[in-house]
């Protein structure tokens, strides 16, 4: 389960909540799911997975948490368009440095 592009609503039902909720409804909730998908107390052919669960599920409270304390929506994923110009961005920036250092300590390229 991917924890990318969630809402509110979604973080929720991660936890297994419906409708309003409060901090001691999340901490229950993760209290429950914990013992269930702790990677410690899952066999080992399931440790892949409930590290995966564990994980989602400690996200889902974190964001909860700081959602139901301070009003803080979670982050809108970058469009894709934003990530291509950044991946391009980053590509010519390395470019120059190796441009820069290749130039500057007359490495010959082979």
């Amino acid at each position: 389960m991917s924890m990318k592009n969630k809402t509110i609503s979604g973080y929720a039902r991660v936890l297994g909540l419906k409708g309003s909720f409060t901090p001691e409804d999340v901490e229950n909730s993760f209290r429950k799911l914990a013992i269930k998908y702790h990677p410690d107390r899952c066999r080992d052919s399931r440790k892949t997975y409930c590290r995966k669960k564990f994980s989602g599920i400690s996200n889902a409270r974190v964001v909860l948490n700081r959602y139901l304390a301070e009003g803080l929506e979670p982050a809108p994923a970058p469009e894709k368009k934003a990530v291509r110009k950044y991946r391009k961005h980053v590509r010519e920036y390395r470019e120059h440095i190796d441009r820069f250092y290749t130039d500057w300590f007359c490495i010959k390229e082979k």
